[in-house]
This record gives C-alpha cells, sequence and structure tokens, in this order.
C-alpha cells in the first residue's frame, strides 16, 4: 500500500505524497446502472409515464429519492436528469431560469464609459439569462432555431434538436406554496414567461414535454390541489434483503452474505430502531461505512461482534453519526446490538 495517509508523525512528509492518493471510492459506487429499484417504485414510475402526470415520491433521507431521476432517465434512454434544487428563498419563476440584473447593470455601467468598446449587443438581456431546471426542459422539448431567431437563448445554450428531459425537483416541500401551486400551470401546458424578455412565451411541443419527478422529505405539507395532480409513492427504508442487494450492486468486491455485510446490517438497524438520533443514518452512511471498513483491512469473513469493540467503534462513530450530538453519545448507542438480526439467510 502507498504511504498517502496522514499521521500523527511530526516529521516533514515528502512533497509529493499527495500523487499517492486513491482514487475516491465513493465515485465508483454511483450510477443509475447500480439502483436498485423494486415493484411498486417501477409500478409508480410507469403509472406517471402513461399518465403524463408527475411522480411526487416520499421517504426517509437517504432512501434513494435523489437518484431516481437518473435512473429514469438512463432507462429510457435519454441520459442524465436535468436535477433542481428547491431552496427555502426561492420563487416560482426560479424553476425554469435565473436573471442576473446585478452582472447587466455592471456591464451597461461599463459600456456607458467614453472608453468602453463594449457592443450595445452584448449587455442584451438575454445575455443574462439562464435556464435551467424546467426551464432547461421546456427549451429543449422545442423545435431548434424557434428560440434561437427570436434572441431568446443565451450563448453558450446549445439546442440542436427537439428532445424529451427528465426533470427532478428534490425537495419540493421546501419551497414556499405558490412554488408548487405555479407547477399546476406547468403540468397542463409546459411553458412559461420571461418578463425580461419583453414577457415572451416559451413552450415545449405536447410529443416532447418533460418528465417530472419531485421528492420530499415531507417537512412541510403540499397544496391539495398539487397532491391531486401527483402520482405519489412513499419509498420505505430497505430491509435487510434490500440493503444486501444495494451492497452486491455498490460494492462488487463484497458478497452480500459475508459476516462483515451482516453485522454491518444489524448495527444499522440498531442505530435506526433502538437508539433516538438526531439524524439516523441512511443508505449512503451504511455504504461509506462498509468502504471505510474496507479500506483499513477488514476482510469480508470478519465479524463486528467479535470482541475487539475498539477497531470498528472508530469507524462507526464517523460515518454513522453525523451530528455532535449523536457523536458525544457514542458509546452508548452502541450497546445491545442483536447481531443475529443481520445474519444472511
Amino acid at each position: 500500500m502507498t504511504d498517502w495517509r496522514l499521521s500523527l508523525d511530526p516529521a516533514q512528509p515528502r512533497d509529493d505524497r499527495w500523487r499517492d492518493l486513491p482514487e475516491p471510492r465513493m465515485a465508483g459506487m454511483s450510477g443509475p446502472e447500480r439502483y436498485v429499484a423494486h415493484e411498486g417504485l417501477i409500478d409508480a414510475v410507469n403509472t406517471a409515464l402513461d399518465l403524463g402526470q408527475p411522480l411526487l415520491v416520499t421517504g426517509d433521507p437517504g432512501c434513494g429519492k435523489t437518484e431516481l431521476g437518473d435512473f429514469v432517465a438512463w432507462k429510457l434512454g435519454l441520459g442524465r436528469a436535468i436535477r433542481f434544487d428547491t431552496r427555502t428563498d426561492m420563487q416560482a419563476s426560479d424553476l425554469f431560469y435565473s436573471y442576473d440584473a446585478v452582472g447587466r447593470f455592471h456591464a451597461a455601467q461599463l459600456a456607458a464609459r467614453p472608453e468602453a468598446s463594449v457592443a450595445v449587443a452584448e449587455i442584451a438581456a438575454v445575455n443574462f439569462i439562464r435556464y435551467h431546471g424546467l426551464g432547461e426542459a421546456i427549451v429543449r422539448g422545442s423545435a431548434p432555431g424557434r428560440y434561437e431567431r427570436k434572441a431568446m437563448l443565451p450563448p453558450g445554450f446549445v439546442h440542436e434538436a427537439a428532445c424529451r428531459s427528465v426533470v427532478l425537483i428534490d425537495e419540493i416541500d421546501k419551497a414556499a406554496r405558490d412554488v408548487p401551486n405555479n407547477l399546476l400551470r406547468v403540468m397542463e401546458k409546459p411553458c412559461f414567461t420571461v418578463p425580461e424578455l419583453g414577457h415572451r412565451l416559451i413552450e415545449a411541443e405536447e410529443a416532447f414535454r418533460p418528465i417530472l419527478i419531485l421528492t420530499s422529505n415531507s417537512e412541510k405539507a403540499l397544496p391539495d390541489a398539487f397532491l391531486r395532480r401527483c402520482i405519489y409513492y412513499h419509498m420505505p427504508f430497505p430491509d435487510g434483503a434490500g440493503l444486501r442487494e444495494i451492497v452486491a450492486n455498490r460494492l462488487v468486491d463484497l458478497p452480500r452474505d459475508s459476516g462483515l455485510v451482516a453485522d454491518a446490517i444489524a448495527l444499522l438497524e440498531h442505530l435506526r430502531t433502538r437508539r433516538r438520533l438526531r439524524k439516523p443514518p441512511g443508505v449512503a452512511e451504511f455504504l461509506t461505512f462498509l468502504l471505510t471498513l474496507r479500506s483499513n483491512g477488514f476482510t469480508p469473513r470478519d465479524r463486528l461482534s467479535g470482541r475487539d469493540r475498539e477497531r470498528w467503534l472508530r469507524w462507526a462513530r464517523i460515518n454513522l453519526l453525523k451530528t455532535r450530538e449523536d457523536q458525544e453519545g457514542a458509546e452508548g448507542h452502541f450497546d445491545g446490538i442483536e447481531w443475529g438480526r443481520g445474519t444472511a439467510p
């Protein structure tokens, strides 16, 4: 093994030690081809696609809601989903585009100077607009050239053919109430207006309307009218068999029926069901815990239920406990684990 790990040794390391850093292990686990979907979720996706309605997915953090968009896009041959992360301070128009008013103001000030050589066209409003989320999907669902000819696409926006897009709006429950209400109109007709461009309309052709997936952590109730227009699915947290399937798909060098996996599942279930943690660990934490164990010499045959508790406890604390309060009570959280609960069948 190359000497890249940091230590308490006060000696000065060689200057190029960083070159021995390994490839990020988490990167090899991601990708829609490694996503684990079950029959109920597939039924919900197919129903939403068939009816042309948005799919609203709820579930505990870490159960796989956010990755669903890329999985659906990959299955449909559409590449990656267009992802939009909801903010508490966003406005309804942010679902479609952003406008850099400050940037345009500064550009206009520079252009007004006598020595400036900036062309008037360079400070046009369209140069300071960025389409994203639903806005990008709607533009891409229109005939190429339609909005270029009207000078409504910013420089660098490449649009060569009309296509469908999967749009994932993550944590829609964070937004103000007018944001999901604004989506009702888009569900009827995929279009939006841009006030900065003279309130001109941008719309997608019906055959290329966006495929919309929304996630919610159920932190705030969504409007009833909005819920009526969605297909709904609650994604349960994986059980032991589901966790083993995820391990088989994402950690290919770790057998799903190994003792190490069985004990890690028992530990995860213990923390989630028998301890009142501020932030219970999810699937992502479970996988990083297993990766860390493997990086530190644990083999598939090793058991956490053995006597050398301190050997794995240090890695469990930093991977599975994600708040200061939870880490301060770490010793007690790992008492009384029923190791047999995670035994592979």
